[in-house]
């Protein structure tokens, strides 16, 4: 078996091929209907995606008017937000390739 680094592993260790399409990697499916847990569930995901428009619309904002120190600013914000996300699996990862936490 080949030596996968660690992002590799990140990324595809225990996949197993999709029953529908026999594809290797994860296919990522466009869809308008989901299923939440319950509705906080909901609500939170939804608050999540309010608070990414609100950027995108502050940053249409700001570059029209060529406010450069505020487009960084809220680049910043997204980037520190986006960080704390990806931190958070990486650390489920990490876990999941020691075998526990």
């Amino acid at each position: 078996m080949a030596d996968y680094g660690f992002n590799t592993l990140a990324v595809h260790a225990g996949a197993q091929p999709d029953p529908a399409t026999g594809a290797r990697a994860t296919p990522i499916y466009l869809t308008t209907s989901f299923s939440f847990r319950d509705t906080d569930h909901a609500a939170a995901l939804a608050d999540a995606l309010d608070w990414y428009a609100d950027k995108a619309k502050e940053m249409g904002k700001a570059a029209i008017r060529g406010d450069s120190k505020r487009m960084l600013s809220l680049m910043n914000e997204i980037a520190v937000d986006y960080g704390k996300r990806a931190g958070t699996q990486l650390s489920v990862y990490r876990a999941s390739l020691k075998g526990g936490a």
